[in-house]
């Protein structure tokens, strides 16, 4: 099943202009993202996360891509879309091992580090209980420091009753699942059309 990802992860996405914009891609690597990515099948949530994270790397030049799970395990992971998705399965798993999940890291991440991020992209189940301070507070805070106009796009790779960002917000769009749209979709949010 890994091999059909890797050879149609690429071929299944329609082409989609890049936005120029910078991008940090943060993976979530909790224990709870081995779960299967739907009930038939036959890869993991993080699986598909980090297919959807090469797949970015692939439309869009300015990209930095992480895992995380709480505390101060965050790391930056040295995959590109040039890699195949075993490859970079075994690179992820390697640099980080799975622990509770605090979502509030990456932001507080790019704050600490005075990152000119322009659009988050946070790859998770949603399953996040660990950390001092909220996700929303945490974006918010990075957006009243450093970039106002930073938006967050939150994939659930599992589908549950969590809402991670503000549903009021206008910077976040939060999908469960991905298709082939997704990427259309993300992009029309990231350049404001809609």
């Amino acid at each position: 099943m890994v091999d059909a990802l890797d050879d149609g992860v690429y071929e299944s996405i329609p082409n989609v202009d890049p936005t120029h914009k910078q991008y940090f891609i943060a993976i979530d690597a909790s224990g709870s993202m081995q779960a299967p990515f739907g009930p038939a099948a036959n890869f993991s949530c993080r699986e598909a996360a980090v297919a959807l994270a090469m797949i970015l790397q692939k439309v869009e030049p300015h990209t930095l891509t992480l895992g995380f799970t709480e505390g101060d395990h965050i790391k930056v992971i040295p995959i590109s879309p040039k890699q195949r998705l075993n490859d970079a399965m075994r690179t992820f798993q390697e640099m980080i091992k799975p622990q509770g999940t605090d979502i509030s890291l990456p932001f507080q991440y790019a704050t600490k580090n005075g990152m000119g991020t322009d659009v988050f992209i946070i790859l998770t189940d949603s399953e996040t209980w660990a950390g001092k301070q909220h996700p929303q507070q945490a974006f918010d805070e990075y957006r009243n420091k450093y970039n106002r106009k930073a938006k967050c796009v939150i994939v659930s790779m599992a589908a549950n009753n969590v809402t991670v960002g503000d549903p009021n917000d206008a910077g976040i769009l939060q999908a469960v699942g991905f298709d082939a749209s997704l990427m259309q979709v993300m992009r029309q949010f990231v350049m404001g059309e809609f």
